[in-house]
């Protein structure tokens, strides 16, 4: 039972380990995790913020770029022809390779329509006005190459490329700037040849556009008809889109990259910011903390921008923290329930240790009890027997040679209480007998305090009387009439021995729910203050009265007698009877 109780007790308190250490993961994950979400919003702030400042950089510098390429339109558009000189001296005040980083390329064209119109005025014939879409052609006035080059001058083929003269047609109708898609330029870029995309800027004859009465005719048609038709020719600009990002940004690592495209959406083919044979933002198995695209509007054109995040980014993120601090929780959580385990087993292995001892020392103190049980029961039954004998035996010799039949009753009386002194000791051998014949009650309950009385009345010459006021349903157990039996015979004991009485009386009655016996002499008494040092007896009735749950009272005093007095409460069967 034991076992069990602590096998229970076991399970609770390693329960209630398991509980905290659950409750301890928990909430440092739950906290992990709102932590992370916290950082993470917080990259996503950040990247969003770098990704605007990239975005807004880079348009400024494009506007910046388009400004300049503008000046140098409204500058040809300003003379009627334009000398190798004045354009000398125009690139070399706008100084494109210091204040243009990455414009390698700068040129001016005039149209095979206007180049028509211009030799027919020179030879005196009137100016033809077709269309620009019916042209075939651009010639190049003049350009301006970036050194170090790889080519002489500008390639031809530039000017009959398709995407270029839709890209020229597209400016001249729209009358603002338009983008060409990437190119290989005539410049070079640490010994590789360069490539780019192109701005092109129209170059329209002096003189009003025409204004009809219907704005609406104007502006869809009208309007870039004469645009079409008086388009002298394009100032164009090409630039190297990581040689401007680089002087932009810088070539230090970034917290950021992105992919420029020309075109929405994304493709390879306008992909402008080349390093590489693909661009990694399109590549499926491409992968980045953050990433997202930004649209960027030129004028009639669209461009994309694919923006990720470095390993830069990720080292200044505090990503990696929320996952730290809950590795370090769980940790402690485990580390504080193994504590707790450890603290629970030493204290349930101590509290097993003491069971243990208890255990022992119960079973020492029953051996003890029973010691002391089997000592009572030698000192009040069968010393008090043989004493009871030596006083038979003492009457005998007294009677032997003037009664002899009366010494032989004495001398059986003798024998009787040495039998009855044997099988007292046998008990002993074999042990009490079982609960239930013990807890059984006597069919005479009396019989053996009277046995008691007259064994000792017939071997001593002091009148013992005896007294009885019981009901006739009154019943004891025969652990109640041993201990009775018990006490009764140490108290007439200790009076013939002691007291030299003259008479000693035994009372038993019932009364108030109590059985009191009473043994009274008038003896010489003695001084109770120091007859505990004299020997057991008395130690001995007090433990059997404190076993019936009763009290025992010694009255006495020296040259007045003694009277005991034995108090017990009444078995069931009595009470019943007394109902």
């Amino acid at each position: 039972m034991n076992r069990v109780r602590l096998s229970h007790k076991l399970l609770r308190s390693y329960g209630l380990a398991w509980c905290l250490l659950a409750l301890g993961l928990g909430v440092t994950a739950v906290a992990g995790l709102i932590r992370f979400k916290q950082v993470r919003e917080l990259d996503q702030l950040r990247f969003h913020r770098l990704v605007q400042q990239a975005t807004e950089a880079l348009r400024d510098r494009l506007a910046k770029y388009e400004f300049a390429l503008i000046s140098l339109a409204d500058f040809a558009a300003s003379r009627p022809s334009l000398t190798v000189a004045e354009w000398g001296f125009r690139v070399r005040f706008l100084g494109p390779e210091q204040n243009y980083p990455g414009l390698l390329e700068l040129g001016v064209t005039e149209t095979e329509t206007h180049r028509r119109a211009r030799q027919a005025n020179d030879l005196g014939f009137a100016a033809l006005k077709p269309s620009l879409v019916e042209s075939n052609a651009l010639y190049l006035l003049h350009a301006w190459v970036r050194p170090p080059s790889a080519y002489d001058g500008i390639a031809p083929r530039f000017f009959s490329d398709p995407a270029v003269k839709e890209a020229a047609l597209l400016a001249a109708r729209s009358g603002y700037p338009s983008y060409c898609y990437r190119r290989q330029l005539s410049s070079e870029v640490v010994g590789n040849p360069a490539r780019g995309f192109t701005i092109i800027v129209p170059i329209f004859e002096p003189g009003p556009a025409p204004s009809p009465a219907n704005p609406a005719a104007s502006t869809d048609r009208e309007l870039p008809a004469w645009r079409e038709t008086h388009a002298r020719g394009f100032v164009f600009g090409s630039i190297e889109p990581n040689l401007l990002l680089d002087h932009l940004f810088g070539t230090a690592p970034r917290e950021i990259e992105f992919d420029l495209f020309s075109s929405l959406p994304p493709s390879q083919k306008s992909w402008l910011n080349a390093r590489g044979p693909a661009p990694p933002t399109l590549l499926p198995g491409f992968k980045a903390y953050l990433r997202t695209g930004a649209e960027m509007k030129f004028h009639a054109q669209e461009w994309t921008l694919n923006f990720h995040t470095t390993p830069l980014f990720e080292r200044e993120s505090s990503r990696y923290r929320p996952w730290a601090t809950l590795a370090v929780g769980a940790t402690l959580s485990t580390l504080i329930a193994a504590l707790i385990f450890i603290q629970i087993h030493a204290r349930l292995r101590q509290e097993s240790i003491s069971a243990e001892l208890r255990s022992a020392c119960e079973d020492l103190q029953r051996v003890q009890n029973e010691r002391e049980r089997i000592s009572r029961d030698l000192h009040d039954g069968a010393i008090q027997s043989l004493y009871g004998l030596q006083l038979t035996l003492g009457h005998y010799d007294r009677l032997r040679t003037r009664q002899p039949q009366a010494a032989d009753e004495v001398m059986d009386q003798c024998r009787k209480t040495i039998d009855a002194t044997i099988a007292e000791l046998r008990t002993f051998i074999v042990q009490q007998a079982p609960e239930e014949e013990v807890n059984a009650a006597s069919s005479d309950p009396l019989l053996t305090l009277r046995q008691v009385v007259h064994r000792f009345q017939s071997a001593s010459s002091v009148p013992i009387h005896l007294l009885i006021h019981l009901p006739k349903h009154a019943s004891i157990t025969h652990h109640q009439e041993a201990h009775l039996h018990q006490i009764a015979q140490e108290a007439i004991s200790n009076s013939l021995r002691h007291g030299h009485p003259h008479h000693i009386n035994i009372e038993l009655e019932g009364r108030d729910r109590h059985l009191r016996l009473r043994v009274v002499d008038d003896g010489s008494g003695f001084d109770l203050a120091q007859s505990h040092s004299a020997g057991q007896g008395l130690a001995n009735m007090q433990a059997r009265a404190a076993q019936l749950g009763g009290r025992l009272q010694v009255e006495t005093q020296p040259g007045h007698g003694t009277q005991v007095t034995l108090e017990i409460p009444m078995e069931p069967e009595y009470a019943a009877a007394r109902a």
